[in-house]
């Protein structure tokens, strides 16, 4: 190989190296505990953690600045925007269903049999799969609150097609 090849290649490397973004590594750092997850809003402008001392916290991307904080008696497992409306759902240890309206603070709890582990919300957000990592897990209805099926006990994970269609477990 020439040099003016190999000196071709150098620049156009750095060049792509140059252009290359970079994504910033944002730490929430005022959870006492460990931090169970975190979620980007929809539209980009917020971010939510939960950890398992029992707070749900809602932060700024753009400053990354703590707007809110919720506390709980339970440690919250998991939680998800909602890709309609201004709504964070989340579960907690103590088998709860989190409602959390993060533009006007309103919050609803429904109390559930058991602890919730994970769960998935439905894309059109009428259902949800929650499980329980001992017991399996089953589809709920968020609109009439009533149990629609159960899933077998082996399964500890779930999801729904991104046509709603199909559950996968």
């Amino acid at each position: 190989m020439s040099r003016k090849i190999l000196y071709h290649l150098l620049l156009l490397l750095l060049s792509t190296m140059a252009v290359a973004q970079n994504p910033e590594l944002v730490i929430p750092i005022s959870h006492s505990g460990s931090i169970m997850k975190i979620e980007f809003s929809p539209d980009n402008k917020f971010y939510a953690s939960c950890g398992f001392e029992g707070t749900m916290k809602l932060w700024s991307v753009e400053n990354q600045k703590l707007i809110k904080t919720l506390e709980f008696e339970s440690g919250i497992n998991d939680l998800e925007f909602s890709k309609k409306n201004s709504l964070i759902y989340a579960c907690t240890a103590q088998g709860e269903l989190i409602q959390w309206n993060y533009l006007n603070d309103s919050v609803i709890i429904e109390k559930l049999d058991s602890t919730i582990n994970k769960f998935s919300l439905s894309n059109t957000e009428d259902s949800i799969i929650l499980i329980n990592l001992y017991k399996g897990g089953y589809l709920y209805s968020l609109s009439s609150k009533k149990v629609l099926s159960r899933l077998n006990p082996e399964y500890s994970i779930a999801n729904f097609s991104s046509d709603g269609k199909y559950i996968f477990a």
